[in-house]
């Protein structure tokens, strides 16, 4: 979980904000803010939040993999560049956020083999008995500001930047007359 703290940057942009919460819920409505860093309390639930859904994650993984997961205890020391203290990590893997290459997961168990979409396609159609499968992907539908911000165009509307870029008013033109 990590978010951005851009109130030294917005101060010497000459820019204030101003938040305001109701007094039945003014210590935790800004819990996550660029404005200010978190106070304890909001670490701690924040903290307990983070760890709840680490340990929904390993169940899920845990119960989908079954005998297949190999999981071992690994343990090293961190030695941070700021000057903090130096710190021992003893942490199970494949449950420890690190990225894995393919190989690496096949061998924790986390995957059965290692291919393309195409292959996983028809390894799903033999497993489901189909001669010809037919596949559906679904996927989220913007917004158009969301999608003009991503760069991205919006099929709906058929606008993009560039389209957008030419449509804004006013726009100052210079006509010239021949004589």
């Amino acid at each position: 979980m990590t978010w951005p703290v851009a109130k030294g940057t917005l101060e010497k942009l000459g820019i204030e904000m101003v938040v305001m919460k109701s007094s039945h819920s003014r210590g935790w409505k800004d819990e996550i803010s660029y404005l200010k860093k978190p106070a304890m309390h909001h670490r701690e639930h924040l903290q307990k939040i983070l760890d709840k859904m680490q340990e929904q994650f390993e169940a899920v993984v845990r119960s989908g993999r079954g005998d297949r997961l190999a999981t071992k205890v690994a343990s090293y020391t961190v030695t941070p560049t700021d000057g903090t203290a130096i710190e021992q990590i003893t942490e199970t893997e494949p449950f420890n956020g690190k990225v894995y290459m393919a190989d690496q997961a096949k061998a924790l168990g986390l995957v059965d083999e290692i291919g393309y979409l195409s292959a996983a396609i028809e390894s799903a159609g033999e497993i489901a008995d189909l001669s010809n499968p037919k596949v559906v992907r679904y996927s989220v539908r913007r917004a158009p500001l969301a999608a003009l911000l991503q760069g991205r165009q919006n099929d709906n509307f058929g606008l993009n930047s560039k389209t957008l870029d030419e449509l804004q008013t006013p726009r100052m033109l210079m006509m010239w007359k021949a004589r």
